[in-house]
């Protein structure tokens, strides 16, 4: 049995007030289940729908509160998702603690078409979520009466405030109710149609965004604005989550203060020039931490963009601290002026299996020579990149470095990357470091990486370019594999660009040194020897006067290496390993046919007296050479 409200005297033709009648099928007991038939029913008074209570509404039935009147409906209804059943056209508003399971936009006069402006609609739809009290749990989260985004474009024309907390009590959790706005992925939509605005501002709320497009395309425009730099209040956004969201306006992320929230595979797209997919600004009272994205896509065909932008405050010593982690990531740029990482007065950035790659734009207009580097890294500390790739597709001499490091840069880690520079060319590539601007002396590791070029080979090519310069650096490099002509850049100069120089402080290991020489080579920096004859190899200066160190050597057999590893006192030749036809005679030519002959001579050099019995090609490395031998 129902209340039907025409039996109360209701106008179906919303001419006269049926706040009465329905206020009267309400307070009838006899049931608590109200029928609303089909027509329009004015609502001239406010009223409140009691918890107990239910409406169901016929096709085409609507109520419709007058301007400044609300409806506070603590019950449930029954309609069809696609039905107009509140008209809020003239400033009426709907309220409430309500107990139905979804919510549609359409129910307040959405029309999803693209066209009709649905601001008022989303934000009711939105209030009365975060003001129901009936939650659901989902892996350990605490949801709210989803927001059901049906596939259809929802045109806005103004900003989406959610600036408050969800009413549910969560302990059971121990984590804050999120908003809960579903769709059915990128064909479900919100648009904002306005210049320079800003579709979604968040702050002191939690949220959950899952398979819906969030995009915000005129120009200057941004799609969300996350948490609130107010040097008073703690207003972050906080443990929310987005999953397969799709965004794309001209700014996608602008970050003042966000903690512990996720991105499952999202979709970032710039929409203009000069734009930014997340831009992190200085904070004022506290940092930004614990923020993951996980399987995200950033792609652009824009000019002049940067991916990631993150600004701190270097006035304040605890005021830049950000925690941001990308695990499987894409980032791969369509255009030659876009830089991925631009990290400023920053630390504790982290990027695990991510592939970061630099094109050009499909139609031509750039070129390679206009390129900018892929990452830029400025005072940062705590940045890592494992078991990732960084490349540039058709690079030329002209283009700067992949990556460039300048002021103070510490526990900077690259290990596990592959990078590589691909193209045709005959000016040589460099791949992969400018550190030229930096002031510290210690601070950036490579471990493990392999840098590598495709296309033709060029004979200068340098593959670990780690800026000549006139200052010495200490770099650390462990077991990495630098693959093709010039293959180690490692550390200053005073010479030039394509020597191959010693290092401070660190051992640089081979994991197998006869196969690592005899397979990848040295070309440019072998010696050949005469039978006969020998080779001085003066023992450089520029870090140890004393020019003590170790060296480690190889000698081509034709058949195979005779190498060694020794330790010179300057003064004095010490075998830590050698080959069987090696012999070592410390200070004094030891002579001995059939092998290469070792010793320290004078001023610091040392000897190979070549007498194999044919001309050989011999290659001398510096293995350790640094402060410890002082």
């Amino acid at each position: 049995m129902t209340n039907n409200i025409l039996d109360y005297g209701a106008d179906p033709n919303g001419v006269t007030d049926s706040r009465s009648a329905l206020n009267a099928a309400i307070s009838d007991n006899s049931s608590d289940t109200i029928y609303i038939p089909k027509g329009v029913y004015l609502i001239g008074q406010n009223i409140t729908i009691l918890s107990n209570k239910k409406l169901i509404f016929d096709r085409n039935a609507r109520l419709k509160p007058a301007a400044g009147i609300g409806m506070e409906i603590n019950g449930t209804w029954d309609a069809n998702p696609d039905d107009h059943i509140f008209d809020l056209s003239i400033g009426g508003s709907i309220t409430g603690n309500c107990k139905i399971d979804e919510i549609y936009p359409e129910w307040f006069g959405a029309k999803g078409d693209g066209v009709a402006d649905d601001l008022i609609p989303i934000k009711t739809a939105i209030n009365l979520a975060v003001n129901s009290k009936k939650i659901t749990l989902d892996g350990g989260y605490a949801l709210t009466i989803p927001v059901i985004l049906q596939p259809k474009r929802y045109r806005v024309t103004d900003t989406i405030y959610i600036t408050k907390s969800a009413n549910a009590i969560t302990s059971m959790t121990g984590r804050a109710t999120q908003l809960l706005i579903k769709g059915s992925g990128i064909s479900s939509s919100i648009e904002l149609d306005k210049q320079n605005g800003t579709l979604l501002d968040m702050w002191n709320t939690s949220v959950c965004f899952k398979d819906v497009g969030l995009w915000a395309v005129k120009g200057g425009a941004t799609v969300m604005k996350l948490g609130k730099n107010d040097p008073v209040n703690l207003y972050e956004l906080r443990q929310s989550r987005f999953v397969n969201v799709f965004f794309r306006g001209n700014v996608n992320l602008e970050v003042e203060r966000i903690f512990d929230s996720s991105f499952y595979d999202c979709f970032f797209a710039i929409s203009g020039d000069s734009g930014v997919a997340i831009n992190l600004t200085k904070p004022t009272i506290d940092n930004h931490n614990n923020v993951n994205l996980r399987r995200c896509h950033f792609e652009v065909s824009a000019n002049n963009c940067t991916w990631i932008k993150a600004r701190g405050d270097s006035v304040r010593t605890d005021g830049y601290h950000h925690g941001f982690n990308f695990d499987g990531c894409h980032f791969e740029t369509r255009s030659y002026t876009t830089t991925i990482l631009d990290l400023d007065t920053v630390n504790s950035f982290a990027f695990y299996r991510c592939q970061m790659t630099q094109n050009g734009r499909s139609d031509g207009s750039d070129t390679v020579s206009s390129a900018v580097s892929l990452i830029k890294l400025n005072n940062v500390a705590g940045i890592s990149f494992d078991t990732c790739g960084i490349s540039r597709q058709n690079d030329v001499s002209t283009a700067p470095l992949l990556v460039k490091a300048s002021g103070v840069c510490n526990a900077v880690t690259f290990r596990n990357v592959i990078s590589a520079t691909c193209g045709d060319k005959t000016g040589g590539r460099k791949n992969f470091i400018d550190d030229s601007q930096c002031t510290t002396k210690r601070g950036i590791r490579l471990d493990n990486c392999m840098l590598t070029t495709f296309g033709n080979k060029s004979s200068n090519d340098e593959r670990l370019y780690l800026s000549a310069g006139s200052n010495n650096r200490d770099w650390q490099l462990f077991d990495d594999t630098s693959r093709a002509n010039r293959n180690l850049m490692v550390g200053y100069t005073s010479n030039s660009a394509v020597d191959l120089i010693p290092f401070a402080d660190a051992p640089f290991g081979f994991s197998s040194a006869g196969q690592f020489f005899s397979k990848f080579g040295y070309s440019g920096l072998t010696t050949n020897v005469a039978n006969g004859s020998t080779y001085s190899y003066a023992l450089p200066g520029e870090i140890n006067a004393n020019k003590r160190g170790i060296y480690m050597f190889a000698l081509d057999t034709n058949t195979g290496l005779e190498w060694g590893i020794v330790v010179s006192t300057g003064s004095n030749l010490v075998t830590m390993i050698l080959g069987s036809n090696v012999e070592n005679g410390g200070n004094v030519e030891p002579n001995v046919t059939g092998k290469l002959n070792i010793w320290c001579g004078a001023n610091g050099t040392i000897n190979f007296k070549n007498l194999y019995g044919s001309n050989r090609d011999l290659v001398v490395i510096p293995f350790t050479f640094g402060k410890v031998f002082t």
